[in-house]
């Protein structure tokens, strides 16, 4: 990709846009091989990563900075994670301080979370849909994302062997 003149990244990426915001994805982003790789702190357990292709990622890498990059803009302070100058570790220490101080005070807590850049992987896709366009994401956007989130179809990679598609 980075060898392609730029009149031709600039083609490929309306042609990306246009998939996202119709939900009409070309066949061949829709298989998806997961292949296990050794975690590296227990080489007995695997991390499972899905083998997107390079035109995918590369654009999927690009929508998920300019969401984070959005995100800043108006992201409120109790927001953490993944955000400039909001480690992930900010919401463990927040949420065990107000775990204790729920419990010290007899009091009930609540909270909530979502991964803006990979949350379909993990949330209900239809209320994180519904949220991220309340916040003004482009519904268009949300929709077309939402559909090839459930197109998708994993096959695991073993040994040189595909696994059946689930």
């Amino acid at each position: 990709l980075k060898a392609l003149p730029d009149e031709m990244l600039d083609i490929l990426a309306e042609i990306m846009k246009g998939m996202a915001e119709e939900g009409d994805w070309l066949r061949q982003f829709e298989q998806v091989d997961v292949v296990g790789i050794p975690k590296p702190d227990d080489p007995n357990s695997l991390r499972l990563i899905g083998i997107f292709s390079v035109i995918y990622r590369a654009w999927a890498c690009h929508v998920a900075k300019v969401m984070l990059r959005w995100v800043d803009t108006w992201a409120p302070p109790g927001l953490k994670g993944g955000l400039q100058k909001r480690e992930c570790a900010d919401v463990f220490v927040a949420v065990a301080c107000a775990i204790s101080v729920a419990t010290a005070e007899d009091d009930n807590i609540a909270g909530a979370t979502g991964d803006v850049e990979k949350y379909f992987d993990m949330a209900p896709r239809i209320p994180m849909r519904d949220a991220a366009v309340a916040w003004g994401m482009p519904r268009a956007f949300m929709d077309g994302r939402l559909k090839f989130a459930n197109l998708v179809r994993r096959r695991s990679r073993v040994a040189g062997s595909l696994g059946t598609p689930w």
